[in-house]
């Protein structure tokens, strides 16, 4: 019995979703908004007036717009205002200031890397991944897949 290049790609990509095997790219949303919401805390990736991210409940207030800036390289701009980008800081620490992509700013820039517990973002710049550490502690530490604190839905 001859199997399909369809049904072989269908059954590949269930046992590679089944075993949790990394399949990077880019969440999607068809307006750009996306709420990225941590795994680990049930909260949403937020900012404080002073520029400082944080988590905080859901909702409209804090949605981020998506937008790829190259092929497998995102910005994270801040819905509300648009004018300001999640950045990777100068103390491992993230924080939202003025969007330059057009610079090039790979401060800036974030690897969108799908697993199957969920979504981890590295910063181009750092190497580094996003991490809920607690409800007022965002910030960029070493990429580990089995942190569950890095993870984002």
């Amino acid at each position: 019995m001859k199997i399909s290049n369809i049904a072989r790609f269908a059954v590949v990509a269930a046992v590679a979703s089944t075993i949790g095997l990394v399949s990077p790219g880019a969440a999607s949303a068809s307006d750009g908004a996306v709420n990225w919401k941590s795994k680990e805390l049930g909260q949403c990736l937020s900012w404080n007036s002073d520029g400082s991210t944080t988590t905080a409940k859901c909702g409209s207030a804090y949605k981020w717009n998506d937008i790829e800036i190259s092929p497998g390289v995102w910005e994270e701009a801040a819905f509300k205002g648009g004018s300001w980008c999640l950045d990777y800081g100068s103390d491992y620490s993230s924080a939202i200031k003025h969007c330059n992509a057009n610079s090039g700013n790979a401060r800036q820039q974030w690897r969108e890397l799908k697993y199957a517990k969920g979504w981890m973002l590295k910063n181009v710049y750092s190497g580094e991944c996003l991490a809920a550490l607690t409800i007022q502690k965002v910030r960029t530490v070493p990429c580990n897949k089995n942190d569950s604190a890095q993870y984002w839905v």
